[in-house]
């Protein structure tokens, strides 16, 4: 579980010459109620907008429930090369739908490094947060967790046309999970006949995994059926995607 609900770096938004936005650093943690106050055209409603996912900022960083690099990121990066035809220009290149795939996957994992140390510091410095566990078998499951949401950010965008529509499809994926998965509260309150299936929901994988990690110290065999479930997710997500992508 993330120790930020809301969680912005440096975050831009022009409209023109006009900064609505301009740098701005916001956390707001798990259960904490937040209000944005300030005058008319301070940027209020642009930063809701963001991190509602129906407008993209031009700078910075945006998390919601630690979901940054993947899913997100991917997503709307996608979809707004394809509204500027820089996909087009790819294609002319040529470039193979498998390479531009797996660059997106990959260009994303090269900041993971830095957004699990910042997490992991400050849960052990501000919640004292143990890690109980190896920091191989944690940076394992974070891999794989990473590209598991990686791979349904390019499915998601695979052929969304604009940013609302991306963001919709979003939503729809992720918000069941940020219900069920135990990301507020334990999924094993929800009924017996519907924990089969949230079982092999890959934010419950990743969420059940690291806190087998973190707090129980579990090895790699203790953390296998999660690593498994998330290595399904993600390379289920990035074959569909491979085959129903479109570049413009």
């Amino acid at each position: 579980m993330t120790d930020h609900a809301i969680r912005c770096r440096g975050l831009v938004k022009r409209y023109g010459d006009v900064i609505a936005v301009d740098g701005l650093d916001l956390q707001v943690g798990v259960g904490e109620c937040f209000g944005l106050l300030g005058p008319n055209g301070a940027g209020k409603t642009t930063t809701v907008e963001i991190l509602q996912g129906l407008l993209v900022p031009d700078a910075g960083d945006v998390e919601v429930l630690g979901m940054g690099t993947g899913i997100w990121g991917i997503s709307f990066g996608t979809v707004r090369a394809r509204n500027k035809g820089l996909l087009k220009r790819m294609l002319a290149a040529p470039m193979r739908k498998g390479n531009f795939l797996a660059a997106q996957v990959f260009a994303r994992l090269a900041f993971l490094g830095l957004e699990v140390v910042a997490v992991l510091l400050f849960g052990a410095l501000v919640f004292h947060v143990p890690i109980r566990g190896s920091f191989l078998v944690l940076a394992l499951i974070v891999l794989v967790g990473a590209m598991a949401f990686a791979g349904l950010g390019l499915l998601v965008a695979s052929r969304a046309q604009t940013i609302q529509g991306v963001s919709g499809l979003m939503n729809l994926v992720m918000v069941p999970m940020w219900i069920l998965s135990g990301v507020f509260f334990s999924w094993s309150h929800f009924p017996d006949g519907m924990q089969p299936f949230i079982r092999v929901l890959p934010l419950t994988a990743l969420n059940d995994g690291l806190r087998a990690v973190l707090l129980d110290g579990a090895g790699v065999t203790a953390i296998a059926g999660f690593v498994a479930v998330l290595a399904t997710w993600g390379v289920a997500s990035f074959a569909i995607a491979l085959k129903i992508f479109r570049w413009s």
